[in-house]
């Protein structure tokens, strides 16, 4: 037992035998197929020849690492495919663009490792089944091929997307690993890069930058609403966008910094909301603020004079009344705004605007209204006029989303008090309902229902795109809006002349504006339409609504002398009997001109056209010069009248009255006696 103890022992204790080594097998070593015989060509060295399919023509070029051979084959009457190989002799891509027998067949190598490296020309090869009886097999072409570094290679293509000099200055250096370049240019960078564009002093090139080192940086207001991504400037923490933008445009943007670019679809949140995860940061180098944005004026935004009070302007006065109102079964407070002088015994136009405490009834509104009325009152370029502030009182969304109780209440309720108490608006033509946004919504929809009170619109940047219902149902985003557009083409034209602005930026609101103006137009509406330069933002609005009043209402109040006799046109009933042999009226409210010269474009000069020029040219002159909406087309046909610095298009009876090019000078046309007069059927 003993001798069996120690032997187990010894068996636990012993070293492992070591394997004996396996020799390796040898390994054949690759069999590389020879490389196909090639001509040698030398960068720089143009190539000239004729070839007939099935041939091929192969070349070969010698560079070294991390450069790029470029070249263009040039096709003339055979269609020709690129074919390119590296170093090896395998083959890398093919080349082949979609423009048949002729033109340019570009190609390129990326060089990582020193050779040669081939390319073939050959006949494009058709399935077996193509019928293509242009493919001839027989042509000519011409190549170039050019070696150049990665790094002049890569800052040539850069320059073809990079449109900023500056930009793309910065990008070279970081591109050659400047390392201070980024810091330097950060700490001289002062807010968004204006630049000139090229050929058109119109428009200017504004770059946006941010520095962040999340992987992803958008930017919001740049061009729309919609959420744009910025692009990365090679390996840095600096991202850019670039926009062409009109030279005197105004908008607010900010950036929005996340880990992703932005779904297509999230989920529905009733009544809206921002997404936590992806808010709006203004730019911290731009010290102009508008809430969570950063603000932008470009140096040619026109000046907004009317909206600042000016000491030696008269002022008028504000009051509250209160409507207890039966049809919307509630207390409204409404501010109403008196002129300067205002006379009980006297008519007034009248103007109703929703959203009356951002319009002027409420502490530090974002248009001042009165202040705009009391200073276009004291230059003459309005009449002095009663203006009614309607408080939303909380309830905007109900009013002003195509609500016909609301649409009653100023029509049946809130008018005929104005009339009764502060003798406005006694007609339909002397009412005008304004507002912005679901206000100019709002605006359109109550007058298209009630021409009988209403006759003049004033819509600033109106969401007619609205779907009803949108913000508290989970509707599908390919639903059509523009339900009012379509009521209006289904209608009889009323008898309401309209006044439509929306900025550029607005994206959907841009598109549902210009179809709302496509569709006026066609029904042959009376419409003045612009597109101001800047955003759904009450910073346009406050500037804007001046231009909209200035088109709706008179700019002073005439009495003047039909030159085809001496008696005066002192009235509207005096004036009727003119009306079917021309003549100059004054209807109480504003100039009404009427003009029933033979078309001149078909019957030349009316030989009694002195008398008539010479009132025309007195009213002119009565009026400081400036030729009013109602008498552009009735001006001599020799003036020709400087163009506005807006985009405004006016429309009588379907008929472009006024068109406006950028910084071309245009000639008033000479209309058909129909489109003389505004709003008449």
């Amino acid at each position: 037992m003993r001798w069996l103890l120690v032997a187990c022992v010894a068996c636990t204790t012993a070293r492992p035998v070591a394997p004996t080594p396996v020799a390796p097998r040898p390994v054949a070593p690759a069999v590389v197929p020879p490389r196909p015989a090639a001509d040698t060509i030398a960068a720089g060295h143009a190539i000239d020849r004729e070839l007939t399919a099935p041939e091929v023509h192969r070349y070969r070029v010698t560079a070294g690492a991390s450069t790029v051979i470029t070249g263009v084959v040039e096709q003339d009457g055979i269609d020709l495919e690129i074919i390119t190989y590296d170093a090896t002799g395998a083959k890398i891509q093919t080349f082949d663009s979609p423009n048949g027998a002729h033109g340019p067949e570009p190609f390129t190598i990326e060089v990582t490792a020193p050779g040669d490296y081939d390319f073939e020309v050959r006949q494009v090869e058709l399935p077996p089944d193509a019928q293509d009886v242009t493919h001839s097999p027989h042509g000519k072409y011409h190549a170039t091929v050019d070696v150049t570094s990665a790094d002049d290679y890569a800052y040539k293509l850069a320059q073809q997307h990079i449109a900023s000099p500056r930009i793309l200055t910065l990008w070279r250096d970081v591109r050659l690993h400047h390392h201070d370049a980024v810091d330097k240019f950060w700490a001289d960078f002062k807010g968004p890069i204006v630049e000139p564009y090229p050929g058109h002093p119109e428009d200017a090139l504004v770059t946006f930058v941010a520095r962040s080192k999340r992987p992803y940086v958008g930017a919001s207001g740049v061009l729309d609403s919609r959420e744009q991504p910025l692009v990365r400037i090679g390996d840095s923490d600096l991202w850019y966008i670039s926009a062409r933008l009109p030279a005197d445009s105004r908008l607010d943007y900010g950036f929005i910094v996340a880990d992703s670019p932005p779904e297509l679809t999230t989920a529905f949140h009733p009544g809206g909301g921002d997404d936590p995860l992806r808010t709006l940061e203004p730019d911290p180098k731009n010290p102009a603020r508008h809430s969570v944005s950063s603000r932008l004026e470009l140096p040619g935004a026109q000046a907004q004079p009317w909206i600042a009070a000016k000491p030696d302007t008269p002022k008028g006065t504000m009051k509250e009344v209160v409507i207890e109102s039966a049809q919307l079964k509630e207390q409204r407070h409404i501010g109403v705004y008196l002129p300067a002088g205002y006379d009980p015994k006297q008519r007034y136009p009248l103007l109703i605007v929703f959203d009356g405490e951002a319009y002027g009834f409420a502490p530090k509104p974002q248009v001042p209204t009165p202040t705009i009325v009391d200073n276009l009152i004291a230059a003459k370029q309005i009449p002095p006029i009663v203006v009614a502030l309607v408080a939303n009182q909380g309830v905007r969304r109900r009013d002003l989303e195509y609500h016909e109780p609301f649409g009653a209440f100023v029509a049946d309720e809130l008018v005929p008090k104005l009339r009764a108490d502060f003798h406005a608006g006694a007609r339909p033509d002397d009412v005008i309902v304004a507002g912005s946004s679901r206000g100019g919504l709002a605006a359109m929809f109550v007058a298209f229902h009630h021409p009988d009170v209403i006759g003049k619109v004033l819509s600033q940047s109106g969401t007619y795109q609205y779907i009803p219902g949108s913000f508290d149902q989970d509707l599908a985003p390919a639903l059509d809006g523009n339900r009012l557009t379509r009521d209006i083409a289904a209608a009889p034209r009323k008898p309401i002349k309209l006044y439509v602005e929306v900025g550029l930026f607005e994206s959907t609101q841009l598109e549902a504006n210009r179809h709302l103006r496509d569709v006026l137009v066609a029904k042959g509406y009376p419409v003045t339409y612009r597109e101001f330069h800047g955003g759904h933002d009450f910073w346009m609005w406050r500037g804007t609504i001046s231009d909209g009043l200035m088109a709706l209402l008179p700019k002073v109040r005439l009495t003047i002398t039909d030159h085809r006799g001496d008696a005066p046109v002192e009235d509207a009933a005096s004036s009727s009997a003119m009306a079917h042999d021309g003549g100059a009226v004054d209807d109480g409210v504003g100039l009404r001109l009427r003009d029933r010269r033979p078309h001149r474009s078909e019957q030349g000069a009316p030989a009694a056209e002195g008398a008539a020029q010479a009132g025309r040219r007195e009213v002119i002159d009565h009026l400081g010069g400036r030729v009013p909406d109602e008498l552009r087309t009735l001006d001599r046909p020799g003036d020709r009248l400087a163009r506005q610095p807006r985009d405004e298009l006016v429309f009588q009876h379907g008929v472009e009255q006024r068109p406006q090019l950028r910084d071309e000078l245009v000639e008033p046309p000479v209309l058909a006696p129909d489109v003389v007069k505004l709003g008449e059927e």
